[in-house]
């Protein structure tokens, strides 16, 4: 997701409270993402917080699976 050429693009994380270490490895990227590791009402809630806070013009999510190839923006 970090490999993007798009200028200045917005990385917001959130993180449904899980226990796995995704909160060490995100720390690491704190310089470059906004990431939150609170309990959530799901996907859908989660993907709403998002929404409200994002300021892009344009919008874009992935899942935890899932993933953009370098370049894709």
């Amino acid at each position: 997701m970090l490999g993007q050429n798009y200028p200045d693009p917005e990385y917001l994380v959130f993180d449904g409270g899980s226990s796995d270490g995704t909160q060490e490895i995100l720390e690491k990227y704190a310089d470059r993402i906004r990431w939150w590791n609170e309990p959530d009402r799901g996907q859908s809630h989660a993907l709403n917080k998002g929404l409200r806070i994002c300021q892009g013009e344009i919008i874009g999510f992935i899942n935890s699976d899932d993933q953009y190839e370098p370049g894709a923006l």
